[in-house]
């Protein structure tokens, strides 16, 4: 180092440095973006799992508390149902039309039971395009279980527990 700079300059010697400079700039720019493209996504994917997977629990205690104000009827036969006036105003008009934070939700009810009471339901929650707004799908029905796949497909019953 010390004999570098007790050398003369020379004029040409930033034709020799530039190079050099603006090759190891590059490659470090390179490197930088191969560790940061892959998981430029991956907050925004979580983030939307995170919430398909409130907006089950939402849904959950929705229809419990629509089954205890309705005994009559059971649990509510569609989200539209849970949704505000006309409906029961215990989900947001998002949630009852079926899409938010990018993802898909469908609830199935079950066929009353003699007494004209909806006993079952099942709720899913698909990824509105898998691979970027989310890589797993969720399932969830009158029990506390909230379950998972991630596979691009519907979930089931059968999938493992989250």
């Amino acid at each position: 180092m010390k004999a570098y700079y007790a050398m003369r300059r020379e004029p040409r010697d930033y034709r020799i440095l530039l190079p050099r400079l603006a090759l190891g700039s590059f490659l470090l720019v390179l490197c930088l973006a191969a560790v940061l493209v892959p998981n430029l996504g991956t907050r925004d994917r979580h983030a939307d799992e995170a919430s398909a997977v409130a907006s089950l629990r939402t849904i959950k205690a929705a229809q419990l508390s629509y089954a205890e104000k309705h005994p009559e009827k059971g649990f509510a036969p569609a989200l539209a149902e849970l949704g505000p006036p006309p409906g029961a105003g215990l989900i947001d008009a998002t949630l009852s039309h079926g899409r938010k934070s990018g993802y898909t939700f469908a609830m199935i009810a079950s066929a009353p039971d003699s007494h004209g009471k909806i006993m079952k339901y099942s709720v899913t929650a698909h990824p509105q395009t898998y691979n970027q707004t989310g890589t797993r799908s969720f399932f969830s029905n009158e029990s506390n279980t909230i379950r998972y796949t991630p596979d691009d497909r519907v979930p089931t019953a059968q999938d493992p527990t989250l």
